[in-house]
């Protein structure tokens, strides 16, 4: 996953603190913790793991990054490469 892009289908809406997604391909709901909405914000299509954790001010920034990804991803939030 070089440069990840969120999925065409997707609404999102700001609810204080959280973030929430809704599928409507998949008619699914999720809620985006701050920091996994962070980095769901980012992915673009242009910036990369390493420039978004560049961007995060938390300790194993790369990690958290790479950890939001994979969920992301497995909640099908994503494009697929």
């Amino acid at each position: 996953m070089s440069h990840p892009k969120k999925s065409q289908s997707l609404h999102v809406e700001n609810l204080g603190e959280e973030l929430s997604v809704y599928d409507w391909q998949r008619l699914q709901m999720h809620s985006l913790n701050p920091t996994a909405a962070t980095v769901f914000e980012m992915c673009d299509g242009e910036t990369s793991p390493e420039q978004m954790a560049s961007k995060l001010d938390t300790p194993q920034a790369e990690a958290v990054v790479w950890q939001s990804l994979a969920e992301l991803e497995k909640a099908k939030l994503l494009e697929v490469d």
